[in-house]
């Protein structure tokens, strides 16, 4: 890396492919702490995640931020979802953060804690008061960058697998 210039920007057509290979990195560091069940096979994720992208670029409760480089390299995304709950709960609508990954070059120079506050500033556009984020129970690295962007552990997610 020659130069530390990174810039934060909505993801456009031209970088889904981009977006797209960098999330095998993602989908190999997500597998080391959940099972494989979580994810298809690389070639459906390529196409599924494709046209996810494709079709929601416009969405306007998704929201896709990309980590540029000075080389227009992109080296970090983010992905932003608003989701609504029923009457019954005093927090109905809320930000849903998923798929915060750096390459592992770009790592440790504040590129996700970058991505991650431009996404909060499209939250507090959004008027959502809440984000939610999970991470896998025994992934520690994730937990720390959640909990140094300011997320608390307040519920715990239970998975089981029917046949």
């Amino acid at each position: 890396m020659q130069n530390n210039t990174i810039t934060i920007v909505p993801l456009i057509s031209n970088y889904i492919p981009h977006v797209v290979a960098m999330h095998y990195d993602f989908k190999k560091n997500y597998e080391l702490h959940h099972e494989a069940f979580y994810y298809k096979t690389d070639e459906y994720v390529n196409t599924t995640l494709t046209n996810f992208l494709t079709t929601n670029i416009t969405n306007q409760n998704f929201n896709c931020l990309i980590a540029k480089n000075e080389t227009d390299q992109v080296v970090g995304y983010i992905f932003g979802f608003i989701h609504s709950r029923a009457p019954i709960y005093h927090i109905q609508k809320y930000g849903w953060l998923s798929n915060l990954y750096v390459t592992l070059n770009y790592r440790h120079l504040g590129i996700a804690k970058a991505l991650y506050n431009k996404l909060e500033v499209w939250f507090n556009y959004k008027a959502v008061s809440f984000i939610e984020v999970n991470h896998h129970v025994n992934d520690n690295y994730v937990a720390e960058v959640y909990q140094k962007l300011g997320f608390k552990n307040i519920t715990t997610t239970m998975v089981k697998r029917l046949n």
